[in-house]
């Protein structure tokens, strides 16, 4: 019809993870932990998915750290650049949890005329950038700095809180104001997370109140804090109304677009009812304690993409785009909740909420959310690319987004609900939910061939590696089958055509062969003939089939001479077991290069293994004896087991070492096993004399392609945990 404006299509932002937050002396540089800081090849990566625009740090403290008559604007020249040739839009953000150089701060009186001063000067060097996001998550930021204490400059009152974020609104509204002197189209984007807070009747009142305060951000900036707002008095804000408040009332600075953040455990709970949550520490409000728990633990609904959605639309009635969609996980959750992000959106357009955009947050991953970012550590969530190797690798959120985009399939895996959308989510008694019950949602699913609802066939499940695989499959909700060796067998190749035929898989993991030395220095013919071609035709018809396929092999491949080793290593293998497996992958290789090849050192973690063993010995008083050499990479089972499910959804292939940053005997092994579960090391005793462990000549398996197990202590220390449970299960 003449005349009629066709609603654009819901674009596909992506955002790269930016923090640079302060604790006390040290600042935490997310830019620098994931290396995008020296990459600027990342911006053709970023491309690659199909994304529209891009959440993009050009941050004050990084250009500007001495000031801006010292401002370098190299690096963002490079990179601005880049994206203007790549055709994606840069969604600019010129503070990210961050408090400015350090001749500044959230409480410098003269912190907005600064940042004012900074916006302007980047509009003037790039007049031709539209959108901007120049301070993310003022709420966020207030409460972690003024409220919690954990970034600078951690206090820990509502009135610090409140300043930081009253001026870090006013600091948006001028500097919008300054860029817009420039470029008079400047459109801003602001971002919040606005998840919901619910209560028991008790602890309403507090949820009332945080359910007001998590809208200050968009009330500030849309003019709509005054007198009559319901935080006024709570808040204090009549002490403000010189210094911000009434400049934003009389003169806001209205969003164009609403950014709307929310992640799985933003939304909480309230509950007086400590007795409920024996493992969490209460609150107390003037004596009346209480837990603040996940609502995704407890609640019966959640308020999730869609009511947040809607929520904002009904408050506000701008448009919206969703700005970060992230979720620290297995893959395929990831890629879940990326997707339910997309339909939240696609059903909301539909019931004529105006979204324009789904943002996939850290692009390249973040570290150390899991403090807050406030311990440097080892924790790490990948994104679409994952940076533990020597160059980011496309991860299955890739695969979605490129698909979300258009450009091709989404991954099989991903079929099947979320954790937060299953009955196993609760860690507590389930409660009734304040948030109003809303249809279910027809989950989106782009258009994919024939090869859907496909699972995971897991060759060797009656064994104990095979059997943790089903046992995690089943945990993350993925589709899973395992045939009994009387259906497959890897001497009869035939059986295998028969289950690909049948059972029609995505993925096939081969946990099956012969494992025991000693049995394959009797038979080597037997082992060859399993371990090797047996697998290597698994492999081969994996290949021709277009379904992916991944295979064990050992540290053993290189007994024959004792060393340190990668990836690209030759095999230098010594007894029947490693010839077998050297020559499994030699086959592999020649006959299906897409496989996934893994290595790894003696397994630990497996319910009834030998280490597993010695620990019951040492609970029922006695004493073990373990060898003193040689040293192995020992790899903890259940870590490997998720880490090789992550990768196969990856569609990662080739050699991988998955094993821990460290080689140990069996008698280290066993004793720190003993001291973590709580038991003394001196109960685990030299099997073979006292050889000096530390002397002790071995295979140490290294990884140039990226270390993706945890450390040999955070393993152990997962393994006490487990174990204890397993204790405390039985004698209950």
């Amino acid at each position: 019809m003449s005349g009629v404006r066709s609603r654009p299509p819901l674009e596909l932002w992506g955002g790269v993870e930016c923090t640079r937050n302060r604790v006390g002396d040290r600042t935490f540089d997310q830019l620098e932990r994931t290396g995008h800081a020296t990459r600027p090849r990342d911006l053709d990566l970023i491309a690659t998915t199909g994304v529209r625009a891009v959440r993009y740090p050009v941050l004050w403290e990084r250009i500007a750290p001495n000031g801006l008559a010292d401002a370098d604007w190299t690096w963002a020249d490079e990179r601005l650049e880049r994206l203007r040739e790549l055709e994606v839009r840069p969604i600019v953000g010129l503070l990210h949890h961050g408090s400015g150089p350090r001749d500044t701060s959230l409480l410098d009186p003269e912190f907005v005329q600064k940042f004012a001063r900074y916006a302007e000067a980047f509009a003037e060097r790039y007049p031709w950038i539209e959108e901007y996001a120049p301070i993310n998550e003022p709420l966020t930021t207030a409460r972690f700095s003024g409220l919690y204490g954990h970034w600078h400059p951690h206090d820990r009152d509502e009135r610090t809180m409140t300043d930081i974020l009253v001026r870090q609104c006013l600091a948006v509204a001028r500097a919008m104001r300054a860029i817009e002197r420039v470029n008079p189209d400047a459109r801003l984007i602001l971002n919040e997370d606005v998840a919901t807070v619910q209560s028991t009747r008790t602890m309403a009142y507090e949820a009332a109140f945080q359910n007001d305060r998590r809208w200050l951000t968009y009330d500030l900036l849309c003019g709509r804090v005054d007198r009559e707002h319901p935080l006024w008095d709570r808040l204090s804000l009549e002490r403000l109304e010189a210094d911000g408040v009434a400049e934003l009332a009389e003169d806001p600075r209205v969003p164009d677009v609403l950014g709307v953040d929310y992640y799985i455990t933003s939304e909480r709970f309230l509950d007086d009812r400590v007795e409920r949550y024996p493992d969490r520490e209460p609150n107390d409000d003037a004596g009346r304690r209480f837990v603040d728990v996940e609502a995704v633990r407890v609640c019966a609904r959640l308020s999730g993409w869609a009511g947040t959605l809607r929520q904002v639309w009904n408050r506000y009635g701008l448009p919206i785009a969703i700005t970060e969609a992230h979720l620290a996980g297995h893959r395929e959750d990831q890629v879940r909740w990326l997707r339910d992000a997309w339909n939240a959106a696609t059903e909301a357009r539909d019931d004529g909420i105006d979204v324009r955009a789904v943002t996939t947050w850290s692009m390249f991953g973040a570290f150390d959310w899991d403090s807050l970012v406030t311990v440097e550590g080892t924790f790490y969530e990948p994104g679409a690319f994952d940076v533990r190797g020597p160059a980011p690798r496309p991860t299955a959120v890739a695969a979605e987004m490129r698909a979300l985009a258009g450009l091709g399939e989404p991954p099989d895996a991903a079929d099947g609900p979320g954790w937060w959308d299953r009955d196993d989510r609760f860690l507590y008694p389930a409660v009734a939910s304040s948030v109003p019950e809303r249809p279910a949602p027809n989950r989106f699913q782009p258009t994919r061939s024939a090869r859907s609802a496909r699972r995971i066939l897991v060759i060797g499940g009656s064994g104990r590696l095979g059997a943790a695989l089903v046992s995690s499959c089943h945990t993350r909700a993925l589709e899973c089958v395992a045939p009994g060796r009387d259906v497959v067998d890897l001497l009869e190749p035939k059986t295998i055509d028969a289950a690909l035929k049948r059972e029609r898989p995505w993925a096939v993991i081969v946990a099956a062969g012969i494992a025991d030395v000693h049995v394959a220095e009797a038979w080597p013919a037997l082992v060859g003939d399993v371990n090797a071609d047996g697998t290597a035709a698994v492999a081969e018809r994996c290949a021709a089939a277009g379904i992916r396929c991944a295979v064990f092999s050992s540290d053993q491949v290189f007994a024959g001479a004792p060393g340190v080793y990668d990836e690209a290593a030759a095999p230098r293998p010594s007894g029947a077991y490693g010839r077998s497996k050297a020559r499994m992958e030699q086959l592999v290789a020649a006959s299906a290069p897409s496989t996934l090849i893994v290595r790894c050192g003696d397994l630990f973690g497996l319910v009834g293994d030998q280490l597993d063993d010695a620990l019951a010995s040492l609970a029922r008083g006695g004493t073990v004896s373990a060898m003193a050499a040689p040293s192995s990479s020992a790899t903890f089972a259940p870590a490997l087991v998720e880490a090789v499910l992550d990768l196969s959804i990856d569609g990662a292939s080739g050699v991988w070492h998955l094993c821990h940053d460290e080689a140990v005997t069996p008698l280290a092994l066993t004793s720190r096993a003993a001291a973590a579960t709580g038991f003394d090391p001196r109960s685990v005793l030299h099997a073979d004399g006292g050889a000096d462990p530390d002397d002790a000549g071995g295979v140490t398996l290294i990884s140039r392609r990226g270390r993706v197990l945890p450390s040999l202590d955070e393993s152990l220390a997962v393994l006490a945990g487990r174990w204890t449970e397993r204790r405390l299960s039985a004698s209950a």
